[in-house]
């Protein structure tokens, strides 16, 4: 497994982190409770995509595939804590796949979720892959309610170029003193469709895309679109269960209580 380069600026605030490897938590504290199943199977009967026979060929939530490239598995979740860290901050938690994550978008959105509402501070972090000089390096407007978070990269006037290595970190500060007290955060690669992927999305209703886009192992578009619906959706549940669906099929296990318990939130 590839180890995580993590530039030298987060190092800095998270020295135990220079020789940190992605792998997956086996805290259940860190994000939802795990209820991959139940939450699969209360998609499949509360969403309804495509035609009857569709429906019974395949599930009605899009299921991650990732992409058949060399690029690096690299994935840091659950909050990685700085030593001395008080006990209160809350779980943070990066919406990648321990795969290649990739975006067809020079500008995409990044998501995250947040166990807890904070007031304390929230920064932003984007690098190129062996460069210590961010691309972005600011603090989020709070105060943040608990849930998944998106930032968008058009806010920060920031562009990907196809082809090199982005790293992203999230990172939650203590109340007091401000001292970075817990990190998350993964990569992104933009690609250029092929002329089939493009047609093939051009040629998509709504319900359609988020599929095409997870099928084609195009990670943060499809994350972007699920939460769209949700977005334009807020207090139906089959939106979020879809999404909490697609996230568990990723690895990214828990989301489908958490979505069910906020279903009936304006």
């Amino acid at each position: 497994m590839m180890r995580v380069r993590i530039p030298l600026l987060v190092i800095a605030l998270f020295p135990a982190l220079a020789g940190a490897q992605p792998t997956e938590s086996t805290d259940d504290s860190r994000g939802p409770e795990v209820k991959q199943d139940t939450a699969r199977e209360e998609t499949t009967s509360t969403a309804d995509v495509g035609s009857e026979d569709e429906s019974a060929r395949k599930p009605s939530y899009p299921i991650w595939i990732p992409p058949k490239r060399g690029a690096p598995v690299d994935r840091l979740i659950g909050g990685a804590t700085r030593e001395g860290s008080p006990a209160e901050l809350p779980e943070i938690r990066a919406l990648v796949p321990m795969q290649a994550a990739l975006t067809l978008r020079a500008q995409p959105t990044l998501y995250w979720y947040l166990a807890e509402s904070v007031q304390t501070p929230v920064t932003l972090t984007v690098v190129l892959e062996g460069s210590s000089d961010p691309l972005v390096d600011t603090k989020i407007a709070g105060p943040l309610t608990a849930g998944i978070q998106p930032v968008r990269l058009t806010d920060f006037g920031v562009r990907l170029e196809s082809g090199p290595l982005y790293k992203w970190f999230i990172v939650i500060r203590e109340p007091y003193g401000g001292e970075p007290g817990r990190i998350t955060g993964g990569t992104i690669e933009r690609i250029e469709p092929t002329n089939e992927l493009s047609a093939s999305l051009a040629a998509a209703s709504s319900d359609q895309e988020a599929f095409i886009l997870a099928e084609n192992g195009i990670w943060y578009d499809a994350v972007a679109v699920l939460s769209e619906q949700v977005d334009a959706s807020p207090t139906e549940e089959a939106p979020k269960l879809r999404r909490a669906a697609f996230l568990e099929s990723a690895g990214l296990e828990g989301f489908g209580d958490w979505e069910r318990s906020t279903a009936t939130r304006p």
